[in-house]
C-alpha cells in the first residue's frame, strides 16, 4: 500500500521495532513520523532542515538521528511522542544505527573523508571502535543485524563489509563487480540486501562552431 507522503521530497525512511510506526526526513523540514497501524497523517516531529538519518532507539520510545550545527554533525535523540531534541553523543558523531535487541548504538566518528566507525552501550556510556581492523576512511551505512550480532557498513562507494559486533572480526567482505556502487544495506529475515548501482550509457563528446 501506499503511504500518504503526497509531494514531500523524502530523504530517509526507517521503521520502529515493532512495525507500528515510521520516520521519514524530508529535505529542508526535519524528521516526521507517522503510522503503520491506522491512521497514517504524518506528524513532524523536528523542523531542523539538517536532521538526516533516523532510526528508532532500542524499545522504540526515541528517534535517533544526526543534527548539524556550526557545520559539523551530531548524534541527536528525540522522543517520538514529540518533546525538546537533545544531543546523545559529542559533535563530530554521525549516521547513527540502533541495535534491535538491547541499547548499543553504532556511529562514525570524525570527518567525512577521515572517518571511523564506532559503537556506544547506552547502559555503560562506553565507547570503542567497531574494529579493530578499520581505518579511518569513507564510511557510510551502518545497520545492525536483526539478532544484533553482525552490523554491516559501506566502505568508500564498493565494499560491503560485516562486522562481528562482538569482537571486531570482518565476517564478510562484498565487492559488487564491475565497479558498481553498494548503498543502503538491509537487514531482513530472508538476508542481507543491498542497493547496487552502475552506470549505463555513453558519453558523447562534440566539438562546438561558434
Amino acid at each position: 500500500r501506499t503511504l500518504p507522503i503526497g509531494r514531500l521530497p523524502l530523504r530517509e525512511i526507517a521503521v520502529s521495532p515493532d512495525g507500528a510506526r515510521f520516520v521519514v526526513s524530508v529535505e529542508g523540514s526535519g524528521l516526521h513520523v507517522g503510522s503503520l497501524r491506522g491512521d497514517t497523517k504524518l506528524r513532524r516531529l523536528t523542523s531542523d532542515p539538517t536532521d538526516v538519518g533516523p532510526t528508532f532507539r532500542y524499545g522504540g520510545a526515541q528517534i535517533l538521528f544526526a543534527r548539524h550545527v556550526d557545520g559539523q554533525p551530531r548524534v541527536t535523540a528525540v522522543p517520538v511522542d514529540g518533546g525538546e531534541p537533545t544531543p546523545l553523543l559529542e559533535p563530530g558523531t554521525d549516521g547513527p544505527a540502533a541495535s534491535p535487541v538491547d541499547d548499543r548504538v553504532a556511529f562514525l566518528a570524525g570527518g567525512v573523508a577521515d572517518a571511523l566507525p564506532m559503537i556506544w552501550d547506552g547502559h555503560t556510556g562506553a565507547r570503542r571502535p567497531l574494529s579493530p581492523k578499520l581505518t579511518p576512511g569513507r564510511y557510510a551505512s551502518l545497520r545492525f543485524s536483526l539478532d544484533g550480532k553482525r552490523v554491516a557498513v559501506v566502505r568508500g562507494d564498493t565494499d560491503l563489509l560485516e562486522i562481528d559486533a562482538a569482537t571486531g572480526n570482518i565476517a564478510r567482505t562484498w565487492t559488487p563487480p564491475n565497479a558498481e556502487a553498494a548503498y543502503n544495506p538491509t537487514y531482513t529475515p530472508v538476508g542481507l540486501l543491498v542497493e547496487r548501482v552502475s552506470w549505463q550509457g555513453n558519453i558523447w563528446v562534440a566539438d562546438a562552431e561558434w
